[in-house]
């Protein structure tokens, strides 16, 4: 872009003059949502496919957290941080900029949990993998949600 056309330049609805997205709070949640879940059954199939078992033994029993432990997992927490931020922005503009610190630093804390949890190598990384998307996913989902707050309070 020139000089010229950055002085000119208008962003069109929904986007920043950055090309970032701007959405509504119920399009912020769900996209956070589907695209932490999408990006991490796909991690998961990775990590099957080098051969993760995502098998853990508890009680002297077998529990397959794959891949329906996957969606809970990640579906679960993300939905209740991304609505309570949603929900909370109203009455506190400060919410998402918190919620951003909170909720990555979160997902990469329990990756500890993962570690020390009895799984193979590949599960191993493919859930601590998860954690990272998850963080991404709840940063950029919220980044979008203040873009579409602010844009909406402009109007």
């Amino acid at each position: 872009m020139t000089a010229t056309n950055a002085e000119t330049s208008t962003a069109t609805p929904g986007t920043t003059p950055h090309n970032r997205r701007a959405l509504n709070r119920p399009q912020a949640v769900a996209f956070a949502v589907v695209a932490a879940l999408v990006i991490n059954l796909i991690v998961w199939l990775v990590g099957w496919a080098f051969g993760g078992d995502f098998t853990i033994v508890a009680d002297g029993k077998p529990s397959d957290a794959a891949p329906g432990g996957v969606v809970i997992f990640t579906v679960v927490p993300t939905l209740i941080g991304m609505t309570a931020a949603a929900v909370l922005l109203p009455y506190w503009a400060g919410v998402v900029r918190v919620a951003q610190i909170i909720g990555p630093t979160l997902s990469i804390l329990t990756i500890g949990l993962t570690i020390n949890a009895p799984f193979d190598g590949p599960s191993t990384i493919s859930l601590s993998a998860m954690h990272v998307v998850i963080a991404i996913a709840i940063y950029v989902g919220l980044d979008a949600m203040q873009r579409g707050w602010a844009a909406k309070r402009r109007n």
